[in-house]
């Protein structure tokens, strides 16, 4: 930190309720249509949906798409933007598309790690795993 900055232009960084609300937010807003489109338009109802392996596997696929693109064009999902935060690499500059897509299929897997559940948790900048890997980190954005 050199003389001219000061401590108040330092990112705050987000704790893992405010992710955990992004998250509903974007499950409710951007995943939760792509599994009615998915089951009701693409597929014949409710029971073929829940027969189709390929069809869950798609639907998550559009949805990691779909928030990769709002991440690296604007730095947020719309749960993020709900919540006032972005997601930025650790020079806090938007991150690409190939960069925000890895991020996300790295976190599904991390979701399935019990200890990358808490490790934000012990952790002073905040940052889960998939963040530690691709060097990103969320941080409150500037109004």
């Amino acid at each position: 930190m050199n003389s001219k900055t000061n401590k108040n232009d330092m990112p705050k960084f987000v704790s893992y309720f405010e992710r955990f609300k992004a998250q509903v937010i974007d499950t409710f807003m951007i995943y939760t249509p792509i599994l009615y489109i998915t089951t009701y338009f693409v597929l014949d109802g409710a029971q073929e949906f829940r027969e189709s392996e390929i069809a869950h596997f798609i639907a998550v696929f559009i949805y990691g798409i779909l928030a990769s693109l709002f991440i690296s064009l604007s730095a947020q999902t719309p749960g993020c933007k709900a919540q006032g935060i972005a997601i930025v690499d650790t020079n806090l500059k938007k991150i690409n598309f190939l960069k925000s897509l890895v991020r996300f299929f790295l976190y599904l897997i991390t979701v399935f790690l019990i200890w990358g559940v808490f490790l934000p948790q012990i952790r002073r900048q905040k940052t889960t795993i998939h963040d530690i890997i691709c060097g990103t980190q969320m941080i409150y954005k500037h109004k």
